[in-house]
């Protein structure tokens, strides 16, 4: 029987794995919801609660000049929010967000209405 190697017990390093569905509970189409949150992107990044507590990498991305680093960055939150890392505050203030903000509220599924 082969031994295992280092490298069979090391982690993978793809954003993809460990995830939840959180994403696919907390949306109708989580990447619609992504892309208007994207859009909302002058409001959001101006959330101080929110911004501190996002990963610096995905944080730089947010808040650089070029549109195509804003795309890349709230796709990177989304796939964060999709951890299996406790991120229970993130994601209450996402929902939150999204619920407190008209235009983003239609986003989330029905469970998730706060009215």
């Amino acid at each position: 029987m082969p031994r295992d190697t280092p490298r069979s017990r090391q982690p993978s390093l793809s954003p993809y794995d460990s995830q939840t569905d959180w994403t696919k509970e907390t949306f109708i189409n989580s990447d619609e919801a992504e892309a208007a949150l994207c859009e909302d992107r002058s409001r959001f990044i101006l959330r101080n609660d929110i911004m501190a507590i996002i990963p610096g990498h995905i944080k730089k991305c947010m808040n650089h000049s070029n549109v195509n680093a804003h795309i890349q960055g709230f796709q990177e939150l989304f796939v964060h929010l999709n951890k299996g890392r406790p991120l229970k505050r993130l994601r209450e203030l996402v929902e939150a967000y999204f619920n407190d903000c008209p235009s983003l509220r239609g986003h989330l599924s029905q469970s998730l209405h706060i009215l």
